[in-house]
């Protein structure tokens, strides 16, 4: 998201409108109910940075993507695009920049919940 959901939502904000980004610039802070436990942004955080060894990882030491799901920064995005819809925001959709970014299973699953 850096170089390009950031600076847009970062343009937006300059322009007066507001914008939110499941980021730490606008999730610091706040509380996620996740499968009945409250959870602070940082702790979500702390567990996508997998340093307890709780997911299994590849050679490069990033989560495997069938882990993910698992994860409580993946149940707190899908918390988030869920509230998204129910709260009736506009949603922008950039997609990818050309050539740096593939789509990730986070993507995946905002787009089925957001455009459903």
């Amino acid at each position: 998201m850096e170089g390009h959901v950031r600076d847009i939502a970062n343009v937006l904000k300059a322009e007066g409108k507001q914008a939110e980004v499941f980021a730490d610039i606008d999730q610091a802070g706040k509380i996620f109910n996740i499968e009945g436990k409250n959870y602070k942004w940082d702790e979500i955080v702390d567990d996508f940075k997998n340093l307890n060894g709780k997911y299994k990882t590849n050679e490069k030491g990033w989560i495997i993507e069938s882990e993910l799901s698992s994860t409580l920064m993946y149940k707190a995005n899908n918390q988030w695009a869920e509230k998204l819809v129910v709260e009736g925001y506009t949603v922008l959709d950039f997609s990818f920049p050309v050539n740096i970014y593939s789509e990730s299973i986070f993507y995946d699953m905002e787009l089925s919940i957001i455009f459903k």
